[in-house]
């Protein structure tokens, strides 16, 4: 209590309100006396007065001074003086005889001007956020521009943005065909008493002539037998039918081969005449007709120098060669003859053989009699199925076909 006396001990400076009357000075305060007001001073001033202004206490300047007595307790502040002299040179309320103004009024006044100022902060607050509302919720209208005012306002010119379009390619689905699965050789004369098969390093014609005339010379055949052969590459790979045909007869390969399928039937025949000869069987494709078979042979007709190929040994051409037909057990066979002494004739047809087209071409008459015979042939016709390999069981008879046989019109 006593620090807040000593915080509160202000002395009042400037003129105190004086009484009406007239302004003459007041005398001046004794230099030893100054007016002090504290919390307690006023609370006792206004108890002993029964609410009246308080009145300033009176004390004398030398003892405001004083340092406190006790070093625990804390400094009071004093009003800065320059001399005492000075600080007792305002008059006091009590001196003047002036009556104080009523210390409620500033306070008063105060607190209606904040709370005045509260309400104008708070309405402005208020316009403010409903305005704010009603924009948000509010939707701008947009005015579209007529024809004629477009027309009167500057064109932007945009600057055209390029994209880059994906490129797309056209995709051909391309037919793959299937693997070409390597070819399984069933003999059309499996049933052969013999066989025997004919490696070839290649399918040139030198190759294959010279493997057949040197296979052919490993056995003389008894007349009338057959021995079945078969030609075979590296690894007994069993070789297709175009190579040997495109070997053995060049000027037709080209019109021949697309009619032919690729298996092909070989062999050795013991003719009574000219020792052994050589025969083919090749199947055909699905709808091959006899008409497309001898029309592929056109140009080996015209020009027969092929022909000679079929033969083991060397034979030559006669001077004025010329192919003719004839029924061989009721088929019409074309041929060639070369030499008629040992039985050396070119022969071909297309045949059905168990409902499949076959080409049968051998190197003489009485051959191509007993493989007839022998396989069941029967004109080729336009309704040939595709071909299916049936063997057919071989004869182990020694009996020689005659000329004079009823089955040919020869």
């Amino acid at each position: 209590m006593e620090n807040n006396q000593s915080q509160n001990q202000f002395p009042s400076f400037g003129n105190a309100p004086q009484a009406p009357g007239p302004s003459v000075p007041p005398p001046p305060p004794s230099q030893d006396q100054v007016g002090v007001r504290t919390m307690e001073s006023d609370a006792e001033s206004i108890r002993q007065s029964g609410g009246e202004q308080p009145q300033s206490q009176i004390m004398n300047a030398g003892e405001s001074f004083v340092q406190p007595a006790a070093s625990n307790q804390p400094f009071s502040f004093q009003p800065p003086f320059q001399s005492p002299d000075a600080v007792s040179s305002e008059p006091t309320p009590q001196a003047t005889g002036a009556t104080p103004p009523e210390g409620g009024r500033s306070a008063t006044l105060k607190t209606i001007l904040v709370i005045a100022g509260i309400i104008v902060v708070a309405v402005a607050v208020g316009f403010g956020v409903f305005y704010l509302v009603q924009s948000l919720n509010s939707t701008p209208e947009i005015t579209t521009p007529s024809a004629t005012s477009s027309a009167s306002l500057p064109v932007a010119t945009e600057t055209p943005v390029v994209t880059e379009q994906p490129t797309t390619t056209n995709i051909t689905e391309v037919q793959v065909p299937p693997p070409v699965q390597p070819l399984v050789h069933v003999s059309l004369l499996a049933g052969a008493p013999k066989n025997e098969q004919v490696s070839l390093l290649t399918t040139d014609l030198a190759t294959l002539k010279g493997a057949i005339a040197s296979t052919s010379q490993k056995e003389k055949l008894v007349a009338g037998t057959i021995k079945d052969i078969a030609f075979v590459g590296s690894a007994s790979s069993s070789i297709e039918s175009s190579p040997i045909v495109g070997a053995l007869f060049p000027s037709v390969a080209n019109n021949l081969t697309p009619l032919l399928e690729r298996d092909i039937t070989a062999w050795f025949y013991g003719d009574k005449s000219g020792g052994n000869k050589i025969g083919l069987a090749i199947p055909l494709k699905v709808g091959t007709t006899k008409e497309q078979v001898n029309a592929a042979f056109t140009s080996l007709e015209a020009a027969p120098q092929d022909v000679l190929n079929m033969f083991i040994p060397v034979v030559k051409l006669p001077a004025t060669p010329a192919f003719k037909e004839g029924l061989i057990s009721g088929i019409m066979v074309r041929y060639l003859a070369i030499s008629t002494t040992n039985q050396q004739v070119f022969e071909y047809v297309p045949v059905l053989v168990n409902g499949n087209g076959y080409l049968i071409i051998t190197s003489s008459y009485n051959q191509m009699v007993d493989i007839l015979k022998r396989l069941g042939a029967k004109t080729l016709t336009a309704s040939a199925a595709t071909p299916q390999i049936v063997p057919v069981i071989t004869s182990t008879s020694t009996a020689t076909t005659s000329t004079s046989s009823a089955s040919t019109t020869r």
